[in-house]
């Protein structure tokens, strides 16, 4: 679960890649919640489109016939800061397209029916101003979505403080941040993170990361080393058997239900 304004510096296409290489590199179902609100930088159907097309790319369930029915229509996409625009020239709609292509991306072919519809082609993904919250999802769901997720994917390339990764922390996530952030690197230190390399920006500085072989080869070995790291996670383990295996519905029915019926 990502909480964030829907802006190019969140990152969220990394946080949709990352996931796919997780659901593809392992037997785990996985659903990623962004709970989005508005932000004047982009408009927000075109980079929803970007972030679901990425997350597929890498691994992430697609509808097939939902694509299907998309046309496309090539526009530009770009970032806040006018310059190194998240989406350029790609064509990301067969998996036979290389790594590099996607992640150097200027301009996509987006389906025109995105601009005034929300893109619900990507069943892995959901993003909260899709189902009735286009200004934000309330405070208190943010912290219920925290407790119930256990993966938290900071990105971001630029943050002053990173309140959301101390809000992920409290709730019992396993924390992957940016590490060429300084304030996440400093703030994840201190919270025993995982950290990975993504671009960072901000004052003084503007990196740039390059990966051998590969962008995906980089997100895959990651992968596997996160989910085996939350595999022996004792918090983890207790938090995923008490909301699986003592849920609500289970206390009605092996606790509640035969008391009444006795």
């Amino acid at each position: 679960m990502y909480p964030g304004r829907l802006t190019t510096g969140k990152k969220f296409e990394k946080v949709a890649a990352l996931a796919g290489a997780i659901k593809k590199r392992t037997e785990l179902s996985v659903k990623v919640v962004f709970c989005d609100f508005p932000c004047m930088d982009i408009e927000p159907q075109r980079y929803k489109y970007a972030i679901r097309k990425i997350g597929e790319f890498y691994g992430l369930d697609v509808d097939e016939e939902d694509a299907a029915k998309s046309t496309t229509d090539s526009i530009d996409v770009s970032d806040n800061t006018k310059s190194n625009s998240i989406v350029d020239k790609a064509d990301i709609k067969d998996s036979s397209d290389s790594v590099d292509s996607i992640d150097s991306l200027d301009s996509l072919d987006i389906p025109p029916n995105t601009l005034n519809t929300p893109n619900t082609a990507c069943p892995d993904i959901l993003f909260t101003s899709d189902i009735g919250y286009p200004n934000g999802f309330p405070r208190s769901g943010v912290f219920e979505l925290l407790t119930l997720s256990n993966l938290f994917i900071c990105p971001s390339y630029s943050e002053s403080f990173g309140l959301t990764v101390l809000e992920a922390a409290s709730r019992g996530n396993f924390l992957v941040l940016n590490e060429m952030v300084p304030a996440l690197e400093e703030l994840g230190k201190k919270l025993k993170a995982y950290f990975m390399r993504w671009d960072a920006r901000n004052f003084g500085y503007d990196t740039k990361e390059t990966y051998t072989p590969s962008e995906q080869a980089y997100l895959e070995e990651h992968a596997t080393i996160i989910v085996n790291r939350m595999r022996d996670n004792p918090v983890l383990i207790a938090k995923t058997l008490a909301r699986q295996n003592f849920s609500p519905q289970w206390v009605w029915h092996h606790q509640l239900q035969p008391l009444i019926e006795s």
